[in-house]
């Protein structure tokens, strides 16, 4: 117990020794969207230098939060490219998923990241995109966005939370240019 104690009290003495007085605060990350998905067994390919690519097939299931929706299953669903790395396996993920509701609104959305493999169990972070005409959505379109998944093998499900990131600011509390409101000359 006190060797793990020393282990991390030194662990957090090197991390702020290497912080840097960089110009930003921290971003804000605010969840708009939980996803559950629905999947199936992936098709394998095998490719020499690269591993291989899978493609996983999107099942259905549902997005809660600023619009409830389901995915519409399709057949393509996910790809992933393995590749080996000096501390085991990870995957290049891309995914493009379909929303819809009661109201034939859709929500078109792409996935896209880095999942790491242990424990029969996978967990991955990335960028998700937008691409709507929903009439109180239409912001989501230019956004940015990060989402963080998990899922565990065997189970033909995994679960997906969306965040919004914005500015806190700058270090110093001067104003970003770029987003106060036009200057008019």
């Amino acid at each position: 117990m006190l060797i793990s104690l020393v282990s991390l009290l030194a662990l957090m003495a090197s991390a702020l020794a290497t912080k840097t007085n960089g110009t930003f605060r921290a971003p804000i990350a605010t969840p708009v969207f939980q996803v559950q998905l629905l999947t199936y067994l992936p098709v394998n390919v095998s490719i020499p230098g690269v591993g291989g690519i899978a493609a996983v097939p999107n099942l259905g299931g549902t997005i809660t939060g600023l619009w409830d929706g389901e995915i519409v299953g399709n057949i393509t669903g996910a790809t992933e490219t393995l590749l080996a790395s000096e501390t085991g396996e990870y995957t290049h993920y891309e995914n493009r998923l379909i929303f819809t509701d009661a109201a034939e609104d859709r929500i078109f959305l792409t996935l896209d990241g880095t999942i790491t493999y242990a424990n029969n169990a996978l967990h991955g972070f990335g960028y998700a995109t937008f691409q709507t005409t929903i009439p109180g959505l239409e912001w989501t379109n230019y956004a940015m966005f990060v989402v963080e998944w998990m899922a565990d093998f065997f189970t033909g499900t995994g679960e997906a939370e969306i965040f919004h990131i914005t500015t806190d600011g700058r270090i110093d509390g001067q104003p970003i240019d770029a987003l106060l409101p036009p200057k008019w000359r």
